[in-house]
This record gives C-alpha cells, sequence and structure tokens, in this order.
C-alpha cells in the first residue's frame, strides 16, 4: 500500500478562527480571540459581554456578535475556559434559548457545527 500524506487547508479549523455552535452555546476558538485581539488590540479576557445580531445579505441571513467590556442592554455573559488553574484562550456564550432561535434546533442540544468567522468592525466577528 502506498500511503499518501492529506494537505491541511487553512480552512480546516486549526488554522482558521472559528466558532463551534451547539449544545446551547457558541464557543470561539483561540484563533478568533486573537483575530479579535490584533483587529482591536484588547486582551480577549477584557470581553465580558456580547450581543448577537442579525441581518440580511444578498437575500441571505448574516449572524455576528459583537463582544463587549460592559453590560448593555440584551447582553449576554462571555465565560473562559479554566483548566489547571490556567485560562485557556477561547470565549464562550451560553443561551440555550438564544442560540436555538437564532441557529436552529438542530443545534441546541446535542450537535457542535463549525462556521468560519470574520471580523466586521466594532469588537464584532461574523459568523
Amino acid at each position: 500500500m502506498e500511503w499518501n500524506l492529506v494537505k491541511i487547508d487553512s480552512q480546516d479549523g486549526k488554522n482558521a478562527p472559528f466558532v463551534s455552535i451547539g449544545r446551547g452555546k457558541l464557543e470561539f476558538s483561540a484563533k478568533a480571540c486573537k483575530l479579535l485581539e490584533d483587529a482591536t488590540g484588547r486582551n480577549f479576557l477584557e470581553y465580558k459581554y456580547a450581543q448577537i445580531y442579525t441581518g440580511t445579505e444578498k437575500g441571505k441571513v448574516a449572524i455576528a456578535v459583537k463582544f463587549l467590556t460592559e453590560y448593555k442592554e440584551d447582553s449576554l455573559e462571555v465565560t473562559h475556559k479554566v483548566a489547571k488553574g490556567s485560562t485557556i484562550t477561547s470565549m464562550i456564550i451560553q443561551s440555550k434559548g438564544t442560540i436555538q432561535r437564532v441557529f436552529g434546533a438542530i443545534n441546541a442540544n446535542d450537535t457542535m457545527i463549525r462556521r468560519n468567522v470574520e471580523f466586521v468592525g466594532e469588537d464584532m466577528l461574523r459568523i
């Protein structure tokens, strides 16, 4: 048998900023945190809250998350994973009802899906 190396595409997840959606939460990867940090100059730990926005572009629904340092109306808390006393680079927004309403019931309980994110300005990542 001859083995062939699988080429890793930057969109495969490891090298791309992404969010995992499901189980009632949004979990932003380390690369997504770095994208936000590089664009805003803020440490990801400064973000304590987030607002979810929806819009329409070319007839399709667009979804973005705006990260906040202080509470504003219709904000959800941003949490961070801690393992062995160290904070892991990620941002988590948990709200089963909101996630289900915005992303659909299929992603509310058991299924996790990944979507790439991009910085679109004003502390906001588009999913």
